[in-house]
């Protein structure tokens, strides 16, 4: 299990030092293996891009993932499953948008 993940109805992800609280159940794998594909992209930028800000790394991440979600679509990926990649992406953005305030 995800040292990052708590396992309780109000579920606290890190990235880039950043707590982000997350209410799921607590059998949402779904997203949990969401939060470890963006954590690894983060993660994988920042090593790389050791200047840019947590915004950059974000956003590089956020468009690295929405260029594999094209990929897939294009492959002929369900079109249920691609909404549902499409949904927790865009869910994920917004919970890094609103830490921005």
């Amino acid at each position: 299990m995800n040292k990052d993940y708590n396992n309780t109805e109000n579920q606290k992800f890190v990235l880039l030092g950043t707590k982000i609280p997350v209410k799921t159940s607590k059998d949402d794998k779904l997203l949990i293996e969401a939060f470890n594909r963006v954590k690894e992209k983060i993660e994988a930028i920042d090593e790389q891009a050791s200047q840019a800000s947590k915004m950059q790394v974000t956003l590089l991440a956020a468009m690295n993932l929405a260029g594999e979600l094209i990929e897939r679509e294009k492959k002929d990926v369900p079109a249920e499953i691609s909404q549902q990649i499409r949904q927790r992406v865009e869910d994920l953005t917004l919970k890094l948008k609103q830490l921005e305030v």
